[in-house]
């Protein structure tokens, strides 16, 4: 809000949005808000997992902080960060290269993934790994939906692509 309050106002109601996204991301919600609490309480009352020890809880507490500092990171650094995947024409959208965005193309989803992953530790169920693990499928998903609309609809976009080579992760992808 002190940074960018046009930012806020854009995040809490975007005009327009690309089709496919309503999809992927109420699919990406319902696995991660729903599913993952879901299993994790279902675990816990049934007992499926067992007892996890210390280290894996603690394992998904720091995997889900980083996740979190990350996509606050991300949100703080890209003045055009929105709740949907669009081309902020109005706003005059251009390419964010600071913070996080020199690194990796997509660090908020990043930070999604890496939540993705630790919320079920952290909840201390890894039968909840498997919604968390098709939660991060449908990022990496969403990644490459949304790549491939600013790589045709972004002026700068196929530049920056060549400069910073990755989406999620350094050296890998």
């Amino acid at each position: 809000m002190r940074y960018n309050p046009e930012t806020v106002a854009e995040r809490g109601k975007p005009k327009e949005f690309k089709n496919w996204d309503k999809v992927v991301s109420g699919l990406w919600s319902v696995l991660q808000f729903l599913l993952i609490p879901l299993v994790a309480g279902l675990d816990y009352r049934f007992g499926w997992t067992g007892s996890m020890s210390l280290g894996w809880h603690l394992l998904g507490a720091a995997l889900f902080a980083s996740g979190l500092a990350l996509f606050g990171w991300a949100m703080i650094s890209n003045a055009y960060f929105s709740t949907v995947v669009r081309i902020q024409d109005d706003r005059g959208h251009t390419v964010c290269r600071s913070g996080p965005y020199a690194f990796v193309r997509h660090p908020g989803y990043t930070g999604t993934l890496l939540q993705s992953i630790g919320m079920p530790l952290l909840l201390g169920s890894f039968w909840a790994l498997i919604p968390g693990l098709l939660a991060g499928v449908v990022i990496i998903l969403r990644t490459v939906l949304e790549d491939r609309t600013l790589q045709t609809e972004l002026p700068g976009y196929s530049d920056y692509s060549r400069d910073v080579r990755f989406r999620l992760a350094p050296g890998i992808w």
